[in-house]
């Protein structure tokens, strides 16, 4: 039984309780861990990381992808201590880089065209396209494709709507 599907019967597609619970194990470890205890999170969570990417390669080698869904489930323990061991992770780091706050600034618009049902429609041929190629590094190259795709959509879009919306609001 994955911990979301206490709260959520969504528990194979995530939703706001999973999300929320992966924030609120990330604030605790933040708010009541030692600094000595947070260094031990944050290693596990590097070790359970790349087991699981170690597992989604073996899955897509050995052609048995029936075990993808319950290692990208928002469910999945090990998802959320990795996630929780992220968050932890980056609070001792300060820095600032225009590149990284500008990829930074188009996540959320990335998120949200490329997981809606049409978003998903649009971009799933782009998949097929190369055979010949192992699947992973299909996947990853399209994924940086869709990426970049997303942000020009986002950086086209958002000077449109602001000129539109002066317009209308004067």
């Amino acid at each position: 039984m994955m911990i979301g599907s206490l709260f959520n019967k969504s528990a194979n597609t995530g939703g706001i309780m999973t999300l929320l619970t992966i924030y609120l194990v990330a604030r605790w470890v933040k708010l009541y861990l030692t600094k000595y205890q947070k260094t031990i999170f944050i290693y596990l969570a590097i070790i359970l990381a790349c087991l699981k990417f170690a597992g989604v390669f073996v899955a897509f080698e050995s052609h048995h992808l029936g075990i993808l869904p319950y290692l990208s489930s928002y469910d999945n323990p090990i998802n959320i201590i990795v996630a929780g061991g992220m968050v932890v992770a980056i609070e001792r780091i300060h820095f600032s880089n225009k590149l990284v706050n500008t990829i930074a600034a188009n996540t959320l618009a990335v998120y949200l065209l490329s997981e809606c049902g049409w978003g998903q429609r649009l971009f799933q041929p782009l998949y097929e396209w190369l055979p010949n190629m192992p699947y992973y590094l299909t996947y990853f190259l399209f994924s940086i494709v869709i990426y970049l795709i997303c942000v020009a959509v986002d950086k086209t879009w958002t000077p449109l709507r602001q000129h539109v919306c002066r317009k209308i609001c004067d």
